[in-house]
């Protein structure tokens, strides 16, 4: 069907396409099964790879085909030098309906120009402008009380001089299937008013259906929502949460708003994942925002959670992500390890709680819990979540230990010699007594080797990756410092079991330019009087490994980029090494 797109104004004619037919094959009998769709662009796939500016100009095309129409029956336009102006005329060849605009809004969501989430606001504007004039069109042609009961003909007549004013009074008329009777005029018969009345209602239906199709959908708002997700301002979270609330307020009225005009509107667990998602991005520079947004999305997630949630919002496993995301964000929050270890904990308490209904016959309001389990993402986080509280607690103690240091190297010189053997024992106790994060890489790492576990019995949810690999080489490589120089060592044995991994078939483990940078990063935080030199180890052996020579031998190791050079630098600086530097900016330079 995407041959008969219509993309300009020039071809009308192929806008008039009743119904589009795709064909679907089969997983199960391999064969192709054909979903008709009313019109082209309820297909799902319809211009979905087209520009924005594309799809745009395609129903800028079929609103100037309505419009076309509208003249070709005398309907007079309110504004003919805005091609955007709502058309509407209840006939069966108006097929202007929300899916045109949802392709519209769609189209724009999924791109990331600048601009994009105006756009997409405009149109759904527009979108709500246009259902708002169907519905006045409908009151004028049918009476104001024809969306709750039968068409009165005695409300018709008496609201013509009302609506004679009205910018849609000239739609009004064209609709209008019935005359005035004259007083003087004898009434048909019962049988002829029934037949009348019928046709009447048959028509009021039609333009019934039209309007409710021209009204947006929860799809419509979730595309806006969508789009400022993914909008890099600072303002795209309140600018989502509006668009969310007017579909909060929409459920509220539904109520009090029983219309035949009216389909029930709320949000759905799309709306408020889409909004968990522009919760979770972290943008912005200041904490206290962030920790904010933290609480918003638990609180959602609370929500979704409780027994007063309708079944339509109910979270998945990618609504606890977003949670997860969200908390992450807070580097500088001691509480992060808890707040994500309690959201990992729930959603493997719900995974339960669904296996063990299963096991007694299922339960029909439960099934919702099969789609939470945690997975890849679920764990990563949480192992992230240890490592930036491991790393808050390195810092402090870096920060004590120096100044007990310093302390003692000032009261050194007044002691004797006895006394200065019995601080140092004491200080030495100390350091092994302080908590400087290690418990909780240790707790990081035993996530790990669970994730590894679950991966090597088939769980195809959670794999050991890369990614978890490298938050703990980086949460190792914050606890290195002078104070802390075996870490170094840990950083490399996890280097090497990545590199086995990958030998072994898990090439998703594979470690990659990041790995090898976390370790060079450890040594050099070290100071010690070999760190610059393990450094430029590591150095060499990703260049010798990535060697013409070497080309066609297959290994795990990365060539190194700048940032790999940059801290080899700073190693040799750490150590007043300026000469090493200025080889190692001479040999970066003759790179290619």
């Amino acid at each position: 069907c995407r041959g008969n797109h219509p993309r300009s104004i020039d071809r009308p004619a192929s806008v008039s396409v009743s119904v589009a037919v795709r064909p679907v094959t089969s997983l199960f009998f391999g064969r192709e099964k054909k979903i008709k769709y009313e019109r082209p662009w309820h297909d799902p796939q319809f211009m979905q790879d087209s520009a924005p500016a594309e799809v745009e100009q395609w129903l800028l095309s079929l609103m100037q085909h309505a419009r076309k129409n509208a003249e070709e029956r005398g309907i007079r336009c309110t504004d003919s030098s805005s091609n955007t102006t709502p058309i509407v005329y209840f006939d069966e060849d108006f097929d202007l309906d929300a899916m045109a605009y949802l392709r519209v809004l769609e189209a724009y969501a999924r791109s990331n120009t600048p601009g994009s989430p105006q756009k997409a606001e405009y149109w759904i504007g527009i979108l709500e402008r246009h259902y708002s004039a169907a519905m006045d069109v409908f009151l004028a042609t049918y009476g104001k009380h024809a969306d709750s009961g039968a068409i009165d003909e005695a409300s018709i007549e008496g609201d013509r001089d009302s609506q004679a004013e009205s910018p849609f009074a000239s739609l009004a008329k064209r609709n209008k299937t019935t005359k005035a009777v004259p007083k003087n005029k004898t009434t048909s018969t019962n049988k002829g008013n029934r037949e009348k009345q019928a046709r009447n209602n048959t028509q009021r239906d039609t333009a019934a259906s039209i309007v409710r199709n021209l009204q947006p959908t929860v799809e419509c708002y979730n595309a806006i929502i969508e789009v400022w997700g993914h909008d890099k301002e600072l303002i795209s979270v309140v600018r989502s949460r509006r668009w969310l609330s007017k579909l909060e307020d929409e459920e509220k009225n539904a109520a009090k708003n029983t219309s035949l005009l009216r389909s029930p509107l709320g949000p759905n667990a799309d709306s408020y994942d889409l909004y968990l998602l522009s919760c979770s991005r972290g943008l912005g520079k200041q904490q206290k925002i962030h920790i904010e947004r933290a609480e918003e999305a638990e609180q959602i997630l609370e929500y979704r959670l409780s027994q007063d949630a309708p079944p339509a919002i109910r979270p998945t496993t990618e609504s606890f992500n977003y949670v997860l995301r969200a908390w992450t964000r807070c580097r500088k929050e001691m509480s992060v390890a808890g707040k994500c270890m309690d959201l990992v904990l729930r959603m493997e308490s719900i995974q339960k709680e669904f296996l063990l209904a299963e096991e007694k016959g299922g339960n029909a309001a439960e099934e919702w819990k099969q789609h939470v389990s945690p997975n890849t993402k679920t764990y990563t986080m949480a192992l992230d979540g240890w490592m930036i509280k491991a790393g808050l607690k390195a810092d402090k103690w870096r920060s004590n230990q120096l100044a007990i240091n310093n302390k003692f190297r000032q009261q050194a010189r007044k002691r004797s010699r006895g006394e200065l053997s019995q601080a140092k024992a004491t200080m030495a106790s100390d350091h092994g007594r302080q908590d400087d994060g290690t418990k909780e890489m240790e707790k990081a790492e035993t996530i790990l080797k669970y994730i590894r576990d679950l991966d090597t019995i088939g769980h195809t949810d959670v794999r050991a990756t890369v990614i978890a690999y490298n938050i703990l080489l980086s949460g190792w490589a914050r606890l290195a410092n002078e104070l802390r120089q075996d870490v170094p060592l840990k950083s490399e044995k996890l280097l090497h079991d990545m590199i086995a991994l990958a030998e072994s078939g898990n090439e998703k483990a594979a470690p990659d330019v990041v790995s090898f940078n976390a370790v060079i990063k450890a040594w050099g935080r070290t100071k010690r009087e070999n760190s610059a030199d393990r450094c430029e180890y590591w150095l060499n052996k990703m260049i010798d490994a990535n060697h013409y020579n070497n080309y066609y031998d297959k290994n795990f190791i990365v060539k190194p980029n700048v940032q790999t050079y940059n801290l080899c630098m700073d190693a040799h600086l750490q150590l007043s090494d300026a000469a090493r530097v200025q080889d190692l900016i001479m040999e970066m330079d003759g790179t290619d």
